[in-house]
Order: C-alpha cells, then structure tokens, then sequence
C-alpha cells in the first residue's frame, strides 16, 4: 500500500501499546512493544512494507510488561538504530535485560530528557514532555514519557500510562498540551483523562489499546462518560482493531481501521 506523508499505526498487540510512525522518505519509528514477541511481529509485518527490517528508534515509554514485551523478540529479528527510555527505569525488572542485549548489539540507548526534542526528520518531531523535573509517584505508569508528535499538520499526544497526577503537573507547568489526536493514558484507567486535561489537549479523536475482554475494564465507563460528554471520538483497538492515521504534507490527519472506515 502506497502512502503519502506521514503514517502512525495503533497495532492491534491486545491489552498493550505498540504504535508505529512512518514518515515518506523511509524513517520509522516503534513507541512501545506490546506485551506479546509474536503478536508484535505478526503486526509489523501487516503495516511494514515488504523486505523491511530496520527501525530507526524505538521509544520504550516504561518499563510494564505490556510495553515493552515484545523487545528483546524485536531486537534479534530486526535492526534497531536507538533505543530512548527514561533513565528512571534502567533498573526495573525486564528492563535490564533489554539493555544488555542493545549494548551487545552496539545498538545506542539515549536517555530521554524534558523539552528534547528528537527530529525524525524535517518537519517531523517528537518532543518530550516528560521525564519530570519532580517526580509525582513512584510507580513505572507515573514514570511514562509523555511524547507529542508533531507533523506539518497535526499533532498527536502520546501519553504512555501517566495517570491524572502527571496531567495535572503538565497543566501546572504550561505544557503544550493542544493536540488534534490524544492516545489517552493508562489505556483509559479512571485515574486518567481527567476532564481539566482533555479540555486542556482538545482532541478531535481519542484512541486506545485494549484487549478484547480485558479483565481490568479499560476504558472506564467513568473515561468514556467524559469523552461523550466533550464530543470526542473514541478509537479502541479491542473495538476497532489496527487504528491508522495518515497525514498527508498539506491536510489534516484522517483515520481508519481495519473494522470501522469513516474518519471524524
């Protein structure tokens, strides 16, 4: 399939985030890698085109198994520029591990840094809103990067697991929060999406990733009942499978899906 300008795949790897950005002149980027080795790979192949082997970054938002699963099966199976973690989480379980294999593979590791902004290439950036000056919780979820993405036309806000207490320290700091695409945190837990945030970001269309069934209930009546309430599109992986933006050079994003065709 032919694209034009920039393409970013909600991958359907089940209850866990895997997204891959696409850009015309062949740079790719993977931001989190599921839970799952084999359902990563199988997805890749889908959205990858033919003969591709090689990323050129990938972004392992913290160290939850559902984010960063599939590593260590990437990395034997395919070529990896640069892996970007916040140095938060170097020592936490599975983390570690992934390390010591980039360093034998000469792959470099670049520890994140707030306000960096990392240019994948002219007029496509990821800025990083997040580590935090202070951290506000312990936990991994809390320690997420929080990217934006930002195209010619669009930006999209990538939000990892943080919950409402890493919302509510952007909104504090005068982050630049406008985004046209919002992936919501935590996969839609309650303790996410606060209302002040969305306001705040004023998406047109709100995705997540889930899996079918997940025992956890993600998203959240609770999160959903504020999204309705704002007007916002929802995007569920577990719903709608693959989810695909593309963003021509001059016009706005629009998405499909492998179950739903109509973009917002």
């Amino acid at each position: 399939m032919q694209r034009v300008g920039v393409s970013v795949d909600f991958l359907e790897v089940g209850q866990g985030d895997a997204i891959l950005l696409q850009t015309p002149t062949g740079r790719r980027v993977l931001i989190d890698t599921g839970p799952k080795s084999d359902v990563l790979l199988e997805e890749l192949s889908r959205v990858l085109p033919p003969f591709v082997n090689a990323l050129d970054m990938v972004f392992l938002t913290h160290s939850d198994q559902d984010h960063i699963g599939g590593t260590l099966a990437l990395l034997d199976h395919m070529e990896v520029g640069e892996i970007v973690l916040n140095d938060e989480v170097e020592q936490r379980e599975g983390i570690r591990e992934i390390l010591a294999k980039a360093q034998r593979k000469g792959i470099t590791v670049t520890h994140a840094r707030k306000d960096q902004d990392l240019r994948v290439e002219v007029g496509v950036y990821l800025d990083l809103l997040t580590p935090l000056e202070t951290p506000v919780a312990p936990d991994a979820n809390n320690h997420s990067l929080v990217l934006m993405l930002v195209l010619p036309t669009d930006r999209l806000l990538l939000m990892g697991d943080a919950e409402e207490i890493v919302e509510k320290a952007l909104l504090k700091e005068g982050s630049p929060l406008r985004a046209a695409f919002l992936k919501g945190g935590h996969h839609g837990s309650k303790t996410s999406s606060g209302s002040n945030f969305l306001q705040a970001v004023s998406p047109k269309a709100v995705t997540f990733q889930n899996g079918v069934n997940n025992t956890y209930g993600h998203p959240s009546p609770e999160v959903l009942s504020r999204l309705a309430a704002l007007g916002m599109t929802v995007y569920n992986t577990s719903i709608d499978g693959g989810i695909h933006l593309q963003c021509p050079p001059k016009t706005p994003c629009t998405i499909t899906t492998e179950h739903r065709a109509q973009s917002p």
